[in-house]
């Protein structure tokens, strides 16, 4: 009884600690198979039947490993306690950058047909944006030091990694940093800024000539950024059309999944203390928890039941709203859409001599992106989930590869296959398959009554 009931309390911390996906596989499956009704409603809510009937396909929720290694204690009373076991970089420690990196066993794309690389980041590890009212760790000063809604210092760590990752990848692509062939954008949140900062750091340390002094291994790196109400890009700048149109499909799908995830709203509105009627609000607290968790703190009791797993399927959902129409894709995704393949375009006109392009954005920007390129899977990105386009010429013709680090302990890009080609896929063809998601002058397309 002990045993089921700390893996019950525990089960999230359990998967997290092993990283062998067959042993985490029959973890997960004993604690889904003894489950807990004790809360008054059914954890098996929301079953894929559920799912559909708000007309979407089966949730296929990618794997919930943490990005950093785990630290186990067990406590006296039998309590099972995982930290991130994170070691903060020093730029101090630092190698030079004047020596190409060990080249990865898995790396498969040819350093003499690429031509450019485009990278899209989600931000590091985080500390919340919002607290619920009944809420454990709602002292900011005590639990959150670093202020709401901040990178972590697992979260730099993270995205050095990360650096540290695709320099090994493209070191023959790009061995040092140059204004002239690097560019890097990230959205107007702190957060996102400085993962932009802390990954740079990792990929380009500077090479003898680049050395400016001795006290500390590092280069300055401009990274550019647009104020919110201009930054359609990360769906900041105000859209009318695209308000509209979303509140119409969060409704319909909230309505048809209002009575199915009643219970659970009640539960979790109970608990929490703080009011749960709809998808963004699961939303909300989920964000919160996942934080929390992240940071090893322990999470009440009464989440057990519901978090993440439960939770984690509305959230996708939720976030997948936003680009669940055509028009919502063409003017949520289709911005960043249209500024990725204009580099593309550029680079294989002659006319760019970008070797390299970064975005630094948020979940939702991740997800838009995927969705409105045509996938239909629904995920939710950990921190530091990475994109990557490829642009290869081969003979006369170029072609565009896309790879997925899904999470960031991982050195394994998952090459992706495009809904409508091959891996390899014609860029001609890309263009011509994205063309009615793109907008054309997203400005006058965002009024409610354009002209």
């Amino acid at each position: 009884m002990w045993f089921a009931k700390c893996m019950r309390r525990n089960y999230r911390r359990f998967i997290i600690m092993y990283e062998i996906e067959e042993f985490v596989l029959c973890l997960f499956v004993v604690v889904s198979l003894y489950g807990d009704k004790s809360c008054g409603f059914d954890v098996n809510l929301l079953s894929d039947p559920v799912i559909s009937a708000a007309n979407v396909e089966a949730a296929n929720t990618e794997s919930n490993n943490v990005l950093n290694p785990v630290t186990k204690t067990m406590t006296k009373d039998g309590e099972l306690i995982s930290t991130p076991d994170v070691t903060p970089w020093s730029p101090l420690s630092m190698n030079y950058g004047n020596y190409p990196p060990q080249a990865l066993p898995w790396e498969q794309s040819s350093s003499d047909s690429l031509k450019l690389v485009i990278v899209v980041h989600r931000h590091g590890e985080r500390t919340p944006t919002r607290l619920y009212k009944n809420d454990p760790y709602s002292n900011v000063e005590k639990y959150w030091p670093e202020g709401l809604g901040q990178l972590t210092t697992a979260g730099k760590s993270q995205m050095y990694k990360v650096g540290q990752l695709l320099r090994k990848r493209y070191f023959k692509h790009i061995p040092k940093f140059s204004v002239d062939t690097v560019r890097v954008f990230s959205s107007d949140a702190d957060r996102c800024l400085m993962s932009a900062g802390t990954l740079l750091a990792g990929m380009f340390p500077p090479t003898t000539d680049q050395q400016w002094t001795t006290d500390i291994n590092w280069q300055p790196i401009p990274i550019h950024t647009s104020p919110k109400a201009l930054d359609a890009i990360n769906g900041k700048a105000k859209c009318p059309r695209f308000e509209e149109e979303l509140s119409r499909v969060e409704k319909q799908i909230d309505a048809n999944l209002s009575d199915s995830l009643k219970d659970l709203y009640n539960y979790l509105t109970t608990n929490s203390g703080t009011k749960v009627s709809k998808m963004k609000d699961v939303r909300r607290l989920h964000s919160t928890l996942k934080s929390e968790d992240m940071k090893g703190y322990t999470l009440p009791e009464w989440t057990d039941a519901v978090f993440p797993d439960k939770t984690r399927k509305i959230v996708q959902l939720s976030i997948a709203t936003n680009t669940w129409t055509t028009l919502l894709k063409r003017l949520r995704g289709g911005p960043l859409l249209k500024e990725i393949l204009n580099n593309l375009k550029s680079k294989s006109s002659g006319k760019a001599q970008e070797k390299l392009f970064f975005y630094s954005i948020h979940d939702t920007g991740i997800v838009s992106l995927y969705r409105t390129l045509g996938f239909k899977k629904m995920i939710l990105p950990e921190y530091g989930a990475t994109f990557i386009f490829e642009l290869h010429q081969i003979g006369q013709e170029y072609f565009v590869k896309m790879f997925y680090l899904a999470e960031t302990y991982s050195e394994k890009f998952k090459e992706l296959k495009f809904p409508y080609c091959e891996t390899l896929c014609p860029l001609e063809k890309l263009l011509k398959a994205t063309e009615p998601v793109v907008p054309e002058n997203w400005n006058q397309e965002c009024q409610v009554n354009p002209i």
